[in-house]
């Protein structure tokens, strides 16, 4: 079914499994998960979902959201955010609860959301996290927006830092737009499963 023009489920990590050759071998687990979608499917489901438009990839807010909470750091309200001195903690709330106190405390400007906010002693750490199952359209526009938030890191205030947490084909080496893009800034970009290392890295 990976040859197919329109896969059955709708689901960015079929893209990523598509463009790497060992990536089948390489993530069982993402693989069984997928086909735990489509074994229930009937014949007449299947070819209703391979005839149906294809959707463009989305940003998955809510699945990064659910692995940054299987790390164990406190995901907290705004008052006890500010007061919280040592260790690591995550502001609680939506992408939107994230952008206003971001704007109000840290000198954000940015008119979207945020996918996080993290404080480590004084320091706060405001990013996006995006993953990447292709190249091209709309993929290079989610990029954009998230090179644009770690390009704002000098407006920001001193006590906060900006950072792009990014996954996928993004991080294949190539002559793209995308590769180019993370292999040559300065700014904080990384995959999420250096988040933790990032933050502890950051001083008290």
């Amino acid at each position: 079914m990976l040859e197919l023009d329109k896969f059955p489920v709708d689901d960015p990590y079929v893209r990523l499994l598509r463009r790497l050759p060992n990536a089948l071998r390489d993530n069982p687990k993402t693989v069984e998960r997928i086909a735990r979608q489509v074994k229930p499917l009937s014949w007449p489901q299947l070819k209703g979902a391979i005839k149906a438009p294809i959707v463009a990839n989305r940003r998955l807010g809510s699945r990064f959201s659910e692995w940054l909470g299987n790390l164990g750091y406190p995901v907290i309200g705004e008052s006890d955010l500010q007061g919280a001195d040592e260790g690591t903690s995550f502001l609680s709330g939506t992408d939107g609860i994230r952008k206003e106190f971001a704007r109000r405390h840290l000198g954000y400007s940015g008119g979207k959301g945020l996918d996080f906010v993290a404080k480590r002693g004084g320091l706060y750490v405001i990013g996006e996290a995006k993953f990447f199952g292709d190249y091209g359209g709309n993929q290079n526009n989610q990029l954009r927006d998230a090179m644009g938030l770690v390009e704002s890191q000098s407006s920001l205030s001193s006590n906060a830092r900006a950072i792009a947490v990014l996954d996928g084909v993004v991080g294949i080496p190539s002559e793209g737009f995308m590769y180019k893009a993370v292999s040559s800034t300065e700014h904080d970009v990384m995959s999420a499963l250096l988040l933790p290392e990032y933050l502890e890295s950051l001083r008290q």
